[in-house]
């Protein structure tokens, strides 16, 4: 009996003593010390102990080696205190330094925004010194991509306050290296002065000296490379560029290995596999023909062709794979072209990307593709167009993906924005108008909903203009345009100034079933004066004042210009006629002005390309002094014939003192033509090259295009800067008269055509 009682009070102890035990190591608080930058939220979640949790030291060794992982720390410490029969836990931390800021000293070659995108180190982000040489290095690997080879980088750690750190970049780009040399090996079918005449990569010679560029070496491998492919050497292939620099590091000597091949014409061409028409129907579309040399580029286009014939249709998925079959003995080769159809798509769901400012129904209604239509590759290169002519964007792209749906495919378009409005302020000095000051406002995209405002007040010694412009290409959500504007201008000519105000108002809309012909019926209003007579110009004092303008304005406009803003392609065709007075609309003045015009822009070559304008103007008005001379057609000046002064160009009326005074036309022309060649895509720059050819005749006399006309030459460099786009241009007239400089300067801001 003793003996059990003994057993039964050693359990009971026993029990006591594992429940006093389990109660003093349950976890009863955390408590967080040390850190600065980092929330106290953000350790405990890496945190797994949790108050009430019975203390267990394995899981407290990974808490700590959660804590190092995340990269956030230094050093954990865990210090376990027993307080009122339970466990309170501190964790002190000891974080690493956090980057307060990143600078760059002494990069030119690659800005801020592009060097920062390298190294991606952000602000806030954990300074972490085992990362600076990986950094370094990846600095140093693009400098060399860029032909800077003897570029250096030093990385300064400076303390920024508590805890924080400033990364400095210290850069020494370093001087590039020349080319001094540029060899290929292996050629026979093409000549040296052949292929490196298709490279941008040129050795030095007696009045150039060429930098390296590794980048755009390798772009000339691939260049190369189609060059070869595209004239019938398709088993060509080029060895890795080579590269020798001197021990100077000064000049750099560049060799490439190529291996020809023979040449091949096209043999046989088939079209295998689901057939919407004949075999032959197709062959009969293809660039490349049996017999002929095996180009790579007509290749690329038939293969397009293909698509575009199966897209077209509803295939947008189709399959286009080529085969080709080359035979080393005949020299030819055929090509087999392997088609798969699928099954015909139906467009389920359009949605719009990359459109942050952007309301989606701008990018929508300009879209001729829509839900539930059949899929078409032609309508959506359309609508990709009609969406890029805009200008609101600097990248367009209609994707096809498919669908959940079976037959059925989802398109995204994709947009990515550009800027489109700007608020600038700006003096100068312009061989237009002398000195100016200018205030703007435009915004292309007016509050992202696709319409435009325009606020202007410009002052020089010649001009004053003050205006507001709106304009709504589909008014309330219809297809009607509406314009409003109003304004008032003082503005130089030859020898007086000719001050109006006044406003109007456009109606238009595009012509149905079209894409890109537009009608518009715009209705002025204008109060004009002449003033600041110079010289004797008694014709001038003739002119009436206050006279009223009351006029219609029709117009018809072609417009299929690739961007309305900075077009590179495209063309544009526009009548126009105004009708003023003639009993029907009221004001002082009586006349019709006609015009006709034509823009036409071509790429060339690499981005460069050709642009041309041809303009005619004829009036018809009732005779007397109601025509006001400032009506009449004046040319020459940097909106014109930019070899001569003015309005300098055109009749003139003699005055009593023998003199002559300018005093325009009642018809003209003007022909312009332009080769635009881009300097950086990233600033906007472009040079141009130009001719101008045109002349203003009287009221008795015939307009001859053929003999009696001024023309005047020059170039020119134009750069979109932030006050708008900006000419500087040197032009040299043709026709060369007593009164005429033998060449003007021009400084304008605003595009010519």
């Amino acid at each position: 009996m003793r003996f059990t009682i003994k057993i039964c009070v050693l359990i009971l102890a026993t029990w006591l003593i594992g429940a006093a035990t389990a109660r003093a190591e349950v976890i009863t608080k955390i408590e967080i010390k040390g850190n600065r930058a980092l929330e106290e939220e953000t350790i405990r979640a890496m945190i797994t102990a949790k108050v009430g949790d019975a203390y267990d030291a394995d899981r407290v060794s990974d808490d700590i080696r959660a804590l190092y992982t995340s990269g956030f720390v230094k050093d954990v410490t865990v210090d376990r205190e027993f307080v009122d029969g339970g466990i309170v836990l501190t964790y002190t931390i000891v974080e690493k330094p956090i980057i307060h800021e990143v600078k760059f000293e002494g990069n030119k070659a690659i800005n801020d925004d592009d060097l920062k995108g390298i190294i991606n180190i952000k602000p806030r982000s954990v300074y972490d010194p085992a990362r600076l040489t990986e950094i370094k290095n990846k600095l140093l690997e693009e400098y060399a991509k860029r032909g800077n080879l003897l570029a250096k980088v030093e990385i300064e750690v400076r303390p920024a306050g508590p805890n924080q750190v400033d990364l400095i970049f210290k850069i020494d780009e370093g001087k590039k290296p020349v080319v001094s040399q540029v060899e290929i090996f292996g050629n026979e079918a093409m000549s040296d002065r052949k292929l490196k005449q298709r490279m941008g990569t040129r050795a030095e010679g007696p009045f150039t000296a060429k930098t390296y560029s590794a980048e755009d070496f390798l772009r000339d491998t691939y260049i190369l490379d189609f060059y070869y492919q595209d004239n019938g050497y398709i088993e060509s292939q080029f060895a890795s560029p080579e590269r020798l620099i001197s021990p100077d590091r000064q000049n750099v000597m560049l060799g490439l290995g190529v291996t020809e091949g023979p040449q091949y014409r096209v043999g046989t061409i088939s079209v295998q596999g689901d057939l919407l028409v004949p075999e032959a129907d197709l062959k009969k579309r293809f660039l490349l023909k049996p017999g002929e040399i095996f180009r790579r580029s007509l290749f690329l286009k038939d293969r397009q062709f293909l698509l575009d014939h199966y897209g077209n249709q509803g295939y947008a998925l189709a399959e286009i794979e080529p085969e080709l079959k080359p035979n080393r003995e005949t020299r030819l080769v055929d090509v087999i072209w392997h088609v798969r159809k699928g099954s015909k798509l139906y467009i389920s769901r359009i949605t719009v990307t990359g459109n942050a400012k952007t309301y989606d129904k701008v990018i929508r209604r300009e879209l001729t593709i829509k839900e539930g239509q059949l899929y078409s590759t032609a309508e959506a290169r359309r609508s990709e167009a009609r969406v890029n002519q805009l200008g609101y964007f600097s990248e367009v792209q209609i994707i096809p993906r498919p669908s959940a749906e079976p037959g059925r495919v989802d398109v995204e378009v994709a947009v990515k924005e550009k800027r489109s409005g700007s608020l600038t302020a700006g003096a100068g000095v312009s061989t237009a108008s002398e000195y100016f000051f200018q205030l703007q406002y435009e915004q292309q995209n007016f509050l992202g909903m696709g319409t435009d405002l325009s606020l202007q007040a410009m002052v020089s010694a010649h001009t004053q203009t003050y205006y507001i412009r709106y304009a709504d290409p589909y008014f309330l959500d219809s297809n009607w345009h509406l314009g409003v504007n109003l304004f008032s201008n003082e503005l130089y000519q030859v020898q007086f100034v000719d001050k109006r105000q006044g406003g109007s108002i456009t109606l238009g809309r595009r012509i149905p079933h079209t894409d890109y012909l537009r009608f518009y019926a715009m209705y002025a209003y204008q109060v004009t004066n002449l003033e600041s007579f110079m010289g004797s110009s008694t014709i001038y004092r003739q002119q009436p004042t206050n006279n009223t303008i009351s006029s219609m304005t029709l117009t018809l406009d072609w417009n299929a210009l690739n961007n309305y803003m900075d077009p590179t392609d495209g063309s544009r065709l526009t009548a126009e006629v105004e009708i003023a007075g003639q009993g029907l609309f009221g004001g002082e003045s009586n006349f019709i002005k006609t015009r006709l015009e034509a823009l036409a822009f071509q790429p060339v070559y690499k981005g460069s390309y050709i642009a041309g304008r041809a303009r005619l103007r004829f009036m018809d008005f009732n005779q007397g002094q109601e025509l006001l001379i400032s009506e009449r057609y004046f040319l020459g000046g940097p909106r014109s014939l930019r070899g001569y002064k003015i309005a300098s160009v055109g009749p003139v009326f003699p005055e009593d003192d023998g003199g002559y005074t300018p005093i325009g036309g009642n018809k003209d022309a003007l022909f312009t033509a332009e080769f635009i060649v881009p300097l950086s895509a990233e600033m906007g720059m472009k040079a141009a090259l130009f001719y101008d050819i045109g002349n203003a005749w009287n009221d008795n006399q015939d307009m001859n295009l053929l003999g009696d006309m001024y023309a005047d030459w020059g170039f020119g460099l134009r750069w979109l800067s932030p006050m708008g786009p900006l000419r500087f241009e040197l032009a040299f007239p043709l026709n060369q008269r007593r009164q005429d400089d033998p060449q003007q300067f021009i400084f304008t801001v605003g595009t010519f055509f």
